[in-house]
């Protein structure tokens, strides 16, 4: 079954435009990601917060990621490779699909930005290994950080796409 199908997108063609905008919806100001949210959420989506605490460590985001998800672990993923293979055990259902909101991720950035980034590659990838599979897997990330510049390099095969304007100074 595809995740959309020519009804679908005339039902909700607000909703098909943000999963073909790619993997990947970066936003500077957090009321316009809540009123993405909330559209998606209204829709049947089911919305997963996820908060870079300033003093975490990169396993201990991801665990707690994982728990949001309802992923089931024995062991905290101490890795990327770990967290990769345990998103294998998403599942959408009964929603219409998932929307990881990634808050605060300038902080994660900051700390490691390598890590951030390949974070957010993972995350891309389920997303169209998802698509493939018929469901429906959206990561919306909110970053009032200063420099666009790591947003330069693809991430899931495409360059994620701004969907609001930086604040004016």
């Amino acid at each position: 079954m595809p995740a959309f199908d020519s009804n679908a997108i005339r039902k909700q063609p607000r909703i098909w435009s943000l999963f073909r905008d790619g993997p990947v919806l970066l936003f500077h100001r957090q009321e316009r990601l809540d009123s993405v949210c909330s559209e998606l959420h209204q829709a049947g989506y089911r919305i997963v917060d996820a908060t870079w605490e300033v003093a975490d460590r990169g396993d201990q985001f991801l665990g707690r990621l994982l728990q949001s998800l309802g992923i089931v672990r024995t062991v905290q993923p101490t890795n990327r490779d770990a967290f990769n293979d345990l998103l294998y055990d998403l599942d959408a259902s009964p929603a219409e699909g998932i929307v990881i909101v990634l808050r605060g991720f300038h902080h994660l950035q900051q700390a490691d930005s390598e890590f951030a980034l390949d974070v957010v590659d993972i995350l891309a990838q389920h997303h169209r290994i998802s698509l493939l599979t018929g469901t429906r897997l959206l990561i919306l990330i909110e970053t009032c950080g200063s420099s666009d510049e790591p947003w330069q390099r693809p991430v899931g095969g495409s360059i994620p796409l701004w969907l609001d304007e930086p604040p004016s100074s």
